[in-house]
């Protein structure tokens, strides 16, 4: 695999700190990680707003266990914890537009993590990620699952 310069130590420990594609993605590829029964704990989920498709790749926080510290726990679902979905909470790895491929190459659009040597860093949430004849959605902010 080759980086771009600007992908540098700095770059990558953040990434893997603050991001959970970095800090879970490395170690479930290597291990093979999966859920209690032996499921991926990678998911899809596809949906549409306003008439523009969007992919999410999710995983599911397995980490989190009963017999974990309350305070563990806490730390995790607040670091980690994007969405909830009946007791299961997942975490968003991915964040695109569909574009009816099944490719993840496309553009992350919550990407937040950017190189010390990028000039100016606005974060892209998902309301400033999306086209502005789109902001005025009345259902933007509802959750997406």
């Amino acid at each position: 695999m080759f980086l771009k310069p600007e992908m540098d130590k700095v770059f990558l420990g953040k990434w893997k700190s603050q991001t959970a594609a970095g800090y879970f993605l490395p170690t479930d590829f290597r291990k093979d990680n999966r859920d209690f029964i032996g499921n991926t704990l990678y998911h899809k989920v596809q949906f549409t707003s306003n008439k523009r498709n969007y992919k999410v790749l999710v995983r599911l926080l397995n980490e989190l266990t009963e017999d974990m510290s309350e305070e563990k726990r806490a730390e995790l679902i607040t670091k980690f914890g994007d969405v909830q979905i009946d007791n299961h909470f997942f975490s968003i790895i991915k964040f695109s537009y569909d574009d009816g491929t099944d490719i993840w190459s496309n553009p992350d659009i919550l990407a937040n993590i950017k190189s010390d040597k990028d000039e100016e860093y606005v974060p892209n949430i998902i309301e400033n990620a999306l086209d502005p004849e789109e902001k005025d959605d009345e259902n933007l902010m509802n959750p997406l699952f």
